[in-house]
């Protein structure tokens, strides 16, 4: 090899070795100031972050480590600076958020400190345990505002619970016995145990049918559509894909596709699926079906909930 490549060649590779050793000692920096951050050794957090910064001026978790730090021995002011460059630095908004209203209620600056914990829970702060506990909120405590912050922490913590458009289709909960429309309550009914999962998001269904065919079918509201959304599968293996919303009378109203694949049919079938409300204690299931791309629609079935005797709505 000619001396002139093999010199750049080697210069190269220990330009590389240094950086991955700049790269590795920035990483222990990292682990120290995380280390002292968690356990609210704040002299040494402060320590550690400076120490970071000194190796990377524009370090995100640098500069949040040491306003966290700096606020613990009351420089406020100084941490307000440090938490802009962690924002700009791309430090997560939600917690530079949160820890701009300790730094604001440090300073006496309670409306600047409730804006800043409303931005924090807009972007997804909703540790109510940490904002209970922390030693730097002890005035915005203190405040009759407090009471809303918390209010919005446990909806942004619970959305389903605090949402009405989520509990549309809580008139199906309960346990079932399901026949055939216009069947005689003597006769044999299938099963059908509707639960709310999931912190209250999600409806789900679990069937047997006197078949023996076995199901359960997911059903959430998407609040980013402001739709309903049903999949069902079985024993079968079947799959059934609904969205829909209710109508004006509460009715829950879908539409979607379900296994076609019958002489002259297309693989899926388009299909209506309703849920009435026939009161507390009653419902109508009906679902038709088109194989000629909705021109005309044929009853796949028509099914009566009773709510089992000695069950009550959950």
């Amino acid at each position: 090899m000619p001396a002139r490549p093999f010199r750049i060649a080697l210069c190269c590779s220990f330009i590389a070795l240094i950086c991955a050793a700049a790269g590795v000692a920035q990483n222990d920096l990292a682990q120290r100031a995380s280390t002292a951050y968690r356990a609210q050794d704040w002299p040494a957090t402060e320590a550690a972050a400076l120490a970071m910064l000194k190796s990377d001026a524009e370090s995100a978790q640098g500069h949040f480590f040491l306003a966290v730090a700096l606020m613990h021995r009351g420089e406020s002011t100084q941490a307000l600076a440090h938490l802009d460059q962690a924002e700009r630095s791309g430090y997560p908004a939600f917690a530079v958020e949160f820890r701009r209203a300790c730094a604001e209620s440090m300073l006496g600056h309670l409306d600047e400190a409730f804006s800043a914990l409303g931005r924090a829970v807009a972007a997804g702060f909703a540790q109510s345990q940490v904002l209970a506990g922390e030693p730097l909120l002890e005035a915005v405590r203190a405040d009759p505002r407090y009471a809303e912050v918390q209010a919005a922490i446990e909806k942004a913590r619970h959305p389903c619970r605090n949402d009405a458009r989520y509990r549309q289709f809580d008139f199906w909960l309960g346990t079932w016995d399901v026949r055939p429309n216009g069947a005689p309550e003597s006769s044999t009914p299938s099963e059908n145990v509707i639960t709310l999962e999931y912190d209250g998001c999600v409806v789900m269904e679990h069937w047997t049918g006197t078949s023996g065919v076995t199901g359960s079918s997911f059903n959430l509201y998407d609040s980013s559509r402001d739709e309903w959304f049903q999949t069902w599968v079985d024993s079968t293996g079947g799959l059934h894909e609904y969205h829909g919303k209710p109508d004006a009378d509460g009715n829950m109203i879908f539409e979607g596709t379900t296994p076609g694949g019958g002489p002259g049919q297309p693989a899926r079938l388009p299909t209506r699926l309703s849920f009435f409300r026939l009161g507390p204690d009653r419902v109508r299931q009906y679902s038709e079906s088109s194989a000629d791309g909705g021109e005309s629609w044929s009853v796949n079935y028509d099914l009566i909930y009773l709510r089992r005797p000695g069950t009550s709505k959950p």
